[in-house]
């Protein structure tokens, strides 16, 4: 009886199966970023600031003074419950409005434990309340389904609310792009300027000594960068050695590797008859 033994084959996996299953976890891995992020859900003051009642309406000089808080929910869910948490007291019945919706916000004040309350606010809508008459009034921290709403939550919904305009979502890499080319450009001409004038302060010092021998100044890191540089131009201008070592008051080539700027000298071209 004839047994045929069947070897299972492996499955090979190429590139583009690789590559597309790493394409695939960066999605995932991104969705999952998205989802732990907070809500946009954020809150600000404005004032307080005095302004005047008409006169039509009102006898005499009437001066008022209003605070002005705003609640942002610029999420994707309704918010049940939010809690804006004060210290110090007001006079009037605050105005409390949706920006949007044309509908009477769901809130109650709870005067004892100093706090507004408000309910059902829906995505996508800010409410704006207004504190009439405030005495040393300042909102202490802003609850939303009894958490924090943070620093982070608050700029990610004023984002969402004000998004900056295309125009400037353009311009602004490029603004930045051109303003850093420009602060390299002026660095490097900076160094040029400083490095110009250092090293002619340092050949104003060479004695002159051969007309065919033009002297230049060679920086000599100590971090020993340019050590192989340096010993082929000083094999290049052996003819002017006993010069160079002279030009950097030196007795012989080894002291010249220890100085961080060498005075070096360059053959002048002559000219053809």
């Amino acid at each position: 009886m004839n047994i045929i033994l069947y070897r299972p084959i492996k499955k090979r996996f190429s590139r583009k199966d690789q590559k597309d299953d790493a394409v695939i976890d960066q999605i995932v891995a991104l969705n999952a970023l998205r989802k732990e992020l907070p809500d946009a859900v954020g809150w600000t003051t404005l004032g307080p600031y005095l302004f005047h009642a008409p006169a039509e309406m009102v006898e005499g000089e009437n001066r008022y003074v209003c605070t002005h808080i705003a609640i942002y929910n610029e999420s994707n869910t309704t918010l049940t419950s939010l809690k804006v948490l004060y210290r110090g007291n007001f006079q009037f019945t605050p105005r409390i409005v949706y920006s949007r919706h044309e509908a009477k916000v769901k809130w109650q004040h709870n005067a004892q434990d100093k706090e507004l309350i408000l309910t059902d606010i829906p995505p996508n809508e800010t409410v704006e309340i207004s504190i009439y008459n405030p005495l040393e009034f300042d909102v202490v921290q802003v609850l939303v389904n009894g958490k924090k709403i943070t620093d982070f939550m608050t700029r990610r919904a004023l984002a969402k609310a004000y998004p900056m305009p295309l125009r400037w979502r353009i311009a602004l890499p490029l603004m930045i792009t051109t303003a850093l080319c420009l602060l390299s450009f002026l660095s490097w001409q900076t160094y040029n300027i400083v490095k110009s004038n250092s090293d002619y302060d340092l050949l104003s010092t060479v004695p002159k000594g051969f007309s065919s021998c033009r002297p230049y100044v060679f920086d000599n890191p100590p971090d020993g960068s340019g050590e192989k540089k340096l010993e082929r131009l000083l094999k290049q201008e052996n003819a002017w050695l006993n010069f160079i070592l002279a030009m950097n008051n030196a007795t012989d080539s080894s002291e010249l590797h220890l100085k961080d700027r060498v005075v070096l000298c360059k053959a002048v071209d002559k000219p053809e008859n």
